[in-house]
């Protein structure tokens, strides 16, 4: 099995002192919702949101909000936006998380080039290339 990117040890070691600052344990969801100031195509609502991460929070998953925009995810789960570098913060968990749960946007391809499983909240015609 070959990985084309894969964390340094140093990035890994980061994303870790995130969690721990974040109050996040392992294993954990990387969220990344967008709210309603965006293409209409790739905001979800909390519903949907509370939906997608039911089934992994019930196998006892944490979920960390990756997204940078206030709503509508960030509220309610641990947020990366209060962090000094959360666009930083925002990559490292979502390449180093144990599942990604995202809207149809660009930062699910950041878990995906990472080799962390995936799922989008609101890709409906699976249109997105990381359908087989």
């Amino acid at each position: 099995d070959i990985h084309l990117l894969k964390l340094s040890d140093a990035d890994q070691a980061e994303a870790e002192a995130l969690l721990t600052t974040l109050g996040v344990k392992r294993p954990y969801v990387a969220l990344h919702a967008r709210g309603s100031g965006n293409d209409p195509s790739r905001n979800v609502t909390l519903e949907q949101i509370e939906a997608a991460i039911l089934p992994h929070t019930g196998r006892g998953y944490s979920v960390v909000s990756t997204g940078l925009d206030p709503l509508p995810a960030g509220a309610h789960w641990p947020s990366v936006t209060p962090l000094a570098d959360s666009r930083r913060a925002s990559f490292l968990l979502s390449a180093a998380c144990d599942q990604f749960v995202g809207s149809n946007s660009g930062a699910w391809t950041i878990a995906h080039a990472y080799q962390r499983p995936v799922e989008l909240m609101n890709d409906y015609e699976h249109a997105a290339w990381i359908y087989p």
